[in-house]
């Protein structure tokens, strides 16, 4: 639950970025944008709303999040293989355009260092693009980190 509720945070998040733009922005928006800011127009995959919205928002060439590069890549190669299998369950192995891994066997792979790795992944996608679009060096006050103890932990 733990890897689907971080799924659903960082999807939450940057849904939220691009339906705030689109309320607030005055500027035109080029049609290829705006469907890729309204994703209820079309099915979005997630690593492209993560790597275009942000780019969009700040209005730049170039956004902060590449998925050769962490923390999207450890999300795409491993939070989500892990959120699908879980959400998508089946016996089948996933095409190899998908990665061709085994669902199943994924659900047994699961212990609490990868769910720590997948939290962990899913904060600082948050992070980055938050500090991206902001300009500060600061994370949203709402979003937790592990303290040194282990444990998800929020400032006061």
């Amino acid at each position: 639950m733990a890897i689907i509720g971080s799924f659903n945070l960082v999807e939450a998040y940057i849904n939220g970025v691009a339906w705030e733009f689109l309320q607030t922005t005055k500027e035109s928006i080029k049609s290829k944008d705006q469907e890729t800011l309204n994703s209820q127009a079309r099915s979005i995959k997630i690593k492209d709303k993560l790597t275009k919205i942000p780019r969009i928002v700040k209005g730049t060439s170039q956004g902060v999040l590449h998925e050769t590069r962490d923390p999207l890549r450890t999300f795409i190669t491993t939070v989500k293989p892990f959120r699908d299998s879980i959400v998508h369950a089946s016996p089948f192995t996933v095409p190899e355009t998908f990665g061709g891994y085994d669902k199943l066997t994924k659900l047994y792979e699961l212990d609490l260092p990868m769910v720590t790795v997948a939290v962990q992944s899913c904060i600082d996608i948050i992070a980055t693009v938050h500090k991206f679009i902001t300009e500060t060096n600061d994370s949203p006050s709402w979003l937790p980190y592990f303290s040194s103890d282990g444990y998800l932990t929020m400032d006061s």
